[in-house]
């Protein structure tokens, strides 16, 4: 259940969508196929257990007394299962860490840092799994069965105690301004800026076509505080700037794509011509947007001639 967990929380963080259960219920087929597979063994006795106990730590003691009329032909899966995991790990994984690499992609298309905490603690996720997957390995390597369980406890215990140093660091109970809210502390804006005059301003002067469009230029250029406009966006739109800008960006390059007087000018040039600094930032903003590529947008939605 780790992995799959794992990689839907990722995905989730980054994507920005859900991946729900009617879509992603096959993911948890291996988890949920042993814990049937095992139920045997949970409603064994207790004699069954505390063998299996002993024999994975302590070898020497002696076992308890089992009845030769019980069936552990729930075992079958022991052989294998161990290989599952390993696989399962490494799958995850490797979807993850094109997870992380995507948006790494995405974030030097559109000029942001690579330090936004979003993308650190995505890649930081990512780095765990990787070494609690090399762990798995050297256990399932060395030991037998559950005989290596100890060392796979450690780490776990390592993990929940960085992840809770992680919450409590990060966490506004511990600043100075924990009770404020995110935009508080800025000063009274006194140009009576509203949503409907940032968006009428940016509209009527095409300020999303503007390739360097950005919070700072355009603070400035209506007379106010960066973050006054970050605040307004933020809790009118409930979106940042950029997807403030893209949104309008994908919805005029709509009406380009299915302009037949533009019919001569590529993709590219079309995103190009509304602001986007490449294709692959043109396309990824569109699909988010969209649902569909804007190739398939002119097949689905261009006059038929």
């Amino acid at each position: 259940m780790v992995c799959p967990s794992t990689y839907f929380a990722i995905y989730g963080l980054l994507r920005r969508r859900d991946i729900g259960l009617k879509k992603g219920w096959w993911h948890f087929i291996l988890p949920i196929g042993y814990f049937l597979s095992q139920m045997p063994f949970y409603l064994a006795p207790l004699s069954v257990k505390y063998n299996a106990y002993i024999g994975a730590y302590y070898s020497n003691f002696e076992y308890a007394y089992v009845p030769d009329s019980f069936d552990y032909s729930y075992h079958f899966i022991k052989d294998v299962f161990d290989w599952l995991v390993l696989f399962s790990f490494l799958l995850y994984t490797v979807l993850s860490i094109r997870l992380v690499l995507g948006e790494k992609h995405r974030l030097r298309e559109i000029g942001t840092a690579l330090s936004t905490k979003k993308y650190l603690f995505t890649r930081n996720t990512v780095f765990i799994l990787l070494i609690l997957f090399v762990v798995i390995f050297i256990v399932y390597y060395n030991y037998d069965d559950d005989g290596g369980d100890h060392y796979l406890s450690i780490f776990h215990t390592l993990i929940a105690f960085l992840t809770t140093y992680v919450l409590i660091t990060e966490s506004r109970f511990f600043e100075k301004s924990w009770i404020a809210d995110k935009y508080e502390s800025l000063s009274h804006d006194q140009t009576g800026l509203d949503l409907e005059t940032i968006e009428a301003y940016v509209d009527k002067n095409q300020y999303f076509l503007k390739e360097k469009a950005s919070l700072k230029d355009l603070a400035n250029l209506l007379n106010t505080h960066p973050n006054h406009i970050s605040k307004i966006i933020n809790q009118g739109k409930d979106s940042n700037f950029n997807e403030f800008i893209n949104q309008k960006r994908v919805k005029f390059s709509q009406i380009k794509l299915l302009d037949q007087s533009l019919s001569h000018l590529t993709i590219e040039a079309i995103g190009t011509s509304v602001g986007f600094k490449s294709k692959s930032a043109f396309y990824m903003a569109f699909k988010k947007y969209t649902g569909v590529s804007p190739s398939a947008y002119i097949k689905r939605f261009s006059p038929k001639l």
